[in-house]
């Protein structure tokens, strides 16, 4: 879900920057590529992953993930400011775990006062990357990077996976670069 995610996230920042009709062509062979593509391919084992997830019934697993995010907030609500301490989610949790969710697991170890630090980077990248309107296609790939990034954080906890931080150092740099380059139109205009 979030390779097609990124994928569309790239197509439509690609449609803006070079307009609708230079991309009829392409999405006509989008289209093409995915019906041939869904009348082949049996999606039965993800389609029923997805109905474990989001329909009536629920598998062992997903309940317990859901079980451990909720958790995870009461978690945060018992101490909201500092939390109660970075990796502590396995200690504190009934089910000796963490809390399946990047956001949860962020706020209940380390509370508010955690979380925005940790947060303020990606907030600072997504400024940096929307403040100007970039026609560069790193810029469209470090946002669609950046999106499938915030997404993937809400099914898994990824502070401490160091190539999640390869990413961030990439979106950073095209988002400071974009800011400079920016900065710098501006000063020219003035």
């Amino acid at each position: 879900a979030i390779l097609v995610m990124g994928t569309v996230l790239l197509v439509l920042f690609s449609i803006s920057r070079q307009g609708v009709k230079r991309w009829i062509p392409r999405l006509l062979i989008i289209a093409v590529v995915l019906v041939v593509v869904l009348i082949n391919i049996d999606f039965s084992p993800v389609l029923g992953r997805w109905t474990t997830l989001v329909g009536r019934e629920k598998d062992a697993s997903t309940v317990i993930r859901y079980s451990l995010v909720s958790e995870g907030l009461s978690r945060f609500v018992e101490s909201p400011l500092w939390g109660f301490g970075i990796d502590a989610s396995s200690s504190i949790s009934r089910y000796h775990s963490y809390f399946h969710n990047n956001y949860v697991e962020l706020l209940a170890t380390t509370g508010i006062i955690g979380f925005t630090a940790f947060y303020s980077i990606y907030l600072y990248a997504m400024r940096g990357l929307t403040k100007r309107k970039s026609r560069h296609k790193l810029s469209d790939l470090s946002r669609a990077l950046l999106i499938a990034q915030l997404v993937i954080m809400l099914a898994t906890v990824t502070y401490y996976i160091k190539y999640q931080y390869l990413f961030l150092v990439l979106i950073t740099s095209v988002a400071w670069k974009n800011r400079s380059v920016g900065e710098m139109e501006n000063t020219n205009e003035g």
